[in-house]
């Protein structure tokens, strides 16, 4: 008695095809969240730097300044940018942090039904005391 097998190999095909499907998209969304991340931190990272080595008085601006088109240029999908700088002193040692925030809506990723996540990140940077007032 010989056994009939020929369709099912195609029914388990049709079964785990939408799993594989599931996992890809995951994966995509994981990447793109990691993705994301780090050019927040890039921008964060850049503002702080470039705050560090200007006159105190332009620091926090030319921070913000730098820390947006940081972003603008690495993250477009961020539908609402927030950054925030402002000069710290500890002793005689000043510190210029600086704080990105980056929204990004779920439409962003591929028409999946994701809330709205928030990204946030935030650097550190002595002032460079050869450089600055």
């Amino acid at each position: 008695m010989a056994s009939d097998d020929s369709g099912s190999s195609t029914v388990e095909l049709v079964l785990i095809t939408p799993v594989l499907v599931g996992l890809l998209l995951f994966l995509i969304f994981a990447a793109q969240g990691s993705h994301l991340a780090s050019n927040v931190k890039h921008a964060a990272d850049s503002g702080a730097r470039a705050g560090s080595m200007v006159s105190l008085s332009r620091a926090p601006a030319e921070a913000r300044r730098v820390a947006l088109r940081d972003l603008a240029a690495a993250a477009p999908d961020c539908s609402h940018i927030d950054v925030q700088s402002q000069i710290e002193t500890l002793g005689r040692t000043r510190t210029i942090r600086v704080k990105v925030r980056c929204e990004v809506s779920s439409h962003d990723y591929l028409g999946l039904s994701i809330k709205q996540r928030t990204v946030v990140a935030e650097s550190t940077e002595v002032f460079d005391v050869y450089r600055a007032e």
